[in-house]
């Protein structure tokens, strides 16, 4: 008698930012749009900025802000040009988008600065006079589209804390100049004195940060650690640099270090929704459901309207069989984003878990409906249309996942069943086989393989297929 054990949905969650924040990808979910092409173009621009430097003031830190200031208005002048070219190409991104991309992938060419004396108004000093200039590619945009959705959303989020922390160094080193400029006694030049120097600190640190997240944004991770390392030892209650840190151990698999880096960041700011988030998302990779529940109702109770923390809350309570919860968390999490791809997968997910394949397949079309290209959304579809019984649907799905991914083992397991269920046994003999080539440590495609074997009598075979998928761990 034909025994069938299919692969199961993606499962994913998502890991927001917050601060100065950095999104880790996680697979197989790729939310890539399609986008028109157009070609590229490399255009440069320069940027200016100043800085008057107070007599409290190291004058080396005082160049390197008038620097900052001229990469910021080269960046905004390469932003406009980018806004304009993301429209001809339908990208339709926001204001915030185009500052992330532009933020993460401007190429400085040259920078030039220029001290001057400055007087005015009875301050007498240095005035630092830079010129930055930059290039931008307009591959850049379309980079950003193939991005995962929920990866995006947490790069504006950062690159927003980014700017915001920069404005408030600028406010903060703008209030003391004031301040030096009245001090009339040597206990109120000592005080300002020590407050420039944190807010130097404070600086140098956010631009460990910013030259962080570029790596990260680039995929160097061990980069990515140093720049952050780097920001901590500057400003050892930087809460962004050890979120940021512990989110790259994440993308290097290293939960263990990125919950202490999380747990640091809470420490340092108990209020801290993002990384509540986060640490919770690492205790799911950990299996350690109770504390991740915990963690993400935490964010939940700091920021109500946070999506991601009810997409990971409600892939938690999955990992726990609660469906009937998983469900509530996830329908709450597309209220508040209705193109929250990944909470549609995971509440398809749990939808065909408690039998209900219409609902599951609804999710899995809505997905597709977003991103054409989703080739995770076609397995699962493919997945409820098999408990259907609808074999022949659930192969063309298939069809189309190998075709958007052709190494995905899991999808050649799922059409091999199919095809056994019909007793097209050599397509379905081919696709097992194929599964064992991309990932010999399938132990699913090898209890499949198993059942093909025992259809046709080869029962030898079939035992030692059976044998090898209880090795790897397979389980009725």
């Amino acid at each position: 008698m034909y025994v069938s054990k299919n692969f199961r949905q993606s499962i994913i969650m998502s890991v927001m930012c917050g601060g100065l924040i950095v999104l880790p990808s996680v697979y197989p979910v790729n939310n890539v749009p399609v986008v028109s092409v157009a070609h590229a173009e490399i255009k440069t621009y320069v940027g200016t900025g100043r800085y008057i430097m107070s007599d409290f003031e190291n004058q080396q830190v005082a160049q390197k802000r008038a620097i900052d200031r001229a990469l910021r208005d080269a960046q905004q002048q390469s932003g406009e040009y980018l806004q304009t070219y993301s429209r001809s190409i339908n990208g339709n991104l926001s204001n915030e988008e185009i500052s992330t991309i532009t933020n993460n992938i401007v190429e400085v060419l040259e920078t030039n600065c220029v001290p001057q004396p400055f007087e005015q108004d009875g301050e007498a000093g240095l005035m630092y006079t830079a010129t930055v200039r930059v290039n931008i590619d307009t591959d850049g945009v379309r980079a950003w589209l193939r991005r995962d959705t929920q990866d995006r959303t947490a790069l504006v989020n950062q690159n927003n804390a980014a700017q915001q922390a920069a404005d408030a160094n600028d406010q903060q080193v703008e209030d003391l100049r004031k301040r030096a400029k009245n001090a009339t006694t040597d206990e109120e030049r000592a005080a300002i004195q020590a407050e420039y120097q944190q807010a130097d600190n404070e600086f140098l640190a956010n631009q460990k940060l910013k030259e962080g997240l570029r790596l990260y944004y680039q995929g160097e991770y061990n980069g990515a650690i140093a720049k952050y390392n780097e920001a901590i030892q500057l400003n050892p209650n930087s809460f962004g640099a050890y979120n940021n840190r512990g989110i790259v151990y994440v993308e290097k698999n290293n939960h263990i270090q990125a919950i202490a880096d999380y747990t640091k960041a809470i420490e340092l700011k108990p209020d801290f929704a993002y990384a509540y988030n986060n640490r919770g998302a690492s205790y799911i990779k950990l299996e350690n459901y109770a504390e991740a529940i915990a963690d993400l109702s935490k964010a939940i109770d700091m920021k109500p309207e946070y999506a991601e923390a009810y997409n990971n809350r409600g892939l938690a309570y999955i990992k726990i069989g609660n469906y009937t919860q998983a469900i509530a968390d996830l329908s709450k999490a597309i209220a508040l984003n209705p193109n929250f791809v990944k909470a549609y997968n995971n509440r398809g997910f749990s939808y065909g878990e408690m039998g209900n394949n219409n609902a599951a397949i609804s999710d899995y079309t809505r997905v597709i409906q977003i991103n054409p290209n989703d080739a995770a959304a076609y397995n699962n579809r493919g997945v409820a249309y098999y408990n259907f019984r609808n074999y022949k649907q659930a192969i063309a799905d298939y069809n189309k996942a190998i075709e958007l991914n052709p190494q995905y083992a899991e999808v050649y397991t799922n059409r091999g069943s199919a095809y056994l269920a019909l007793q097209n046994y050599s397509e379905a003999i081919a696709d097992l086989n194929k599964a064992i080539e991309l990932n010999p440590k399938f132990a699913g495609a090898y209890y499949n393989r198993g059942v093909y074997y025992q259809e046709i009598g080869a029962d030898e075979q079939a035992q030692a297929d059976f044998a090898k998928a209880r090795a790897l761990g397979y389980t009725d």
